[in-house]
């Protein structure tokens, strides 16, 4: 990301004080790891910029001096690299189709499916999961085919689009394409929720969604009356607290990086992360920003 300034909006103890001993501050901020893929679906046109998304939230929340957040972009973190990992974020397309590339699992049209490699990671990565570490995945990474990815979405987030069921919105007249929608926080009482109001922006959210609405601890979180044409209200983003303590959340907003620059869907996102990561949301939500966003 290049050439923003950096101003904080109110930020000032925004994730509790600062972290300190009686020797001074500790050198050892809360451990993050964001993937984001290629820039395999939208070409040239300005969605889908999934490294552009989670730099600019990797900023917001490093000027914290709480966290610190590894990007890897178009590659999977090696396995024994997530030990002390809080939690992790995914922004990448679908398993779907070859040219694309999912942050998490091997493309379901592969001839060879999942190889040992592959699943030597998903096997480390469920250990982490299991030891408490946090999960969140956002837009299309929340689409995904193959049985296995779709079993261990269901068990890990709560959730997936599940092709024939799911459904994208956009303009009523031309599905998958965008228009602006209004998004509506839920009446649950949960700290992703902390101050954040309605909010209207032009987007791509997915509908129809296979949730896991008999957890115990699943939650839905935002709803949108879809689709424009023929509109019923429908989860568009939830989170589940999963046996054993580890946490989950599903947004299947984030389709263009511009809508960063939104207040209510800013604060909505970190407020995500930092929960998902076992951290503490201020009542009123975080308020951070990287002004302007490095947008087209």
């Amino acid at each position: 990301m290049k050439g923003f300034l950096l101003f904080l909006i109110g930020f000032a103890g925004q994730f509790g004080p600062p972290i300190t001993t009686p020797s001074g501050p500790v050198a050892k901020p809360v451990k993050l790891v964001f993937i984001a893929g290629p820039n395999d679906h939208c070409g040239d046109n300005p969605c889908h910029q999934y490294a552009q998304d989670l730099g600019y939230l990797k900023a917001c929340l490093e000027t914290s001096g709480r966290y610190a957040v590894k990007l890897y972009v178009g590659e999977r973190p090696p396995v024994g690299s997530l030990d002390d990992v809080a939690a992790v974020v995914v922004h990448s397309s679908a398993d779907r189709t070859l040219k694309e590339w999912h942050g998490l699992f091997p493309q379901n049209q592969n001839p060879d499916g999942y190889n040992a490699d592959d699943r030597a990671f998903l096997a480390y990565f469920e250990t982490q999961l299991h030891r408490g570490m946090g999960l969140m995945l956002l837009h299309y990474a929340t689409w995904v085919d193959h049985p296995e990815a779709q079993k261990r979405l269901f068990d890990w987030i709560g959730g997936f689009y599940r092709k024939g069921q799911s459904k994208v919105d956009g303009d009523a007249t031309t599905p998958g394409t965008t228009a602006p929608e209004r998004i509506e926080p839920t009446r649950a009482n949960h700290p992703i929720l902390n101050g954040v109001l309605a909010w209207t922006l032009e987007d791509e959210y997915y509908f129809n969604l296979h949730l896991n609405e008999t957890a115990p601890r699943y939650t839905p979180l935002l709803t949108s009356n879809l689709p424009l044409n023929d509109p019923l209200p429908h989860v568009v983003a939830w989170c589940l607290e999963r046996p054993g303590g580890g946490r989950g959340v599903g947004f299947t907003g984030g389709h263009f990086h511009k809508s960063l620059r939104h207040d209510a869907y800013r604060k909505f996102v970190l407020n995500a992360i930092v929960w998902v990561a076992k951290g503490r949301v201020p009542p009123r939500g975080i308020d951070v920003s990287l002004s302007p966003p490095d947008v087209p």
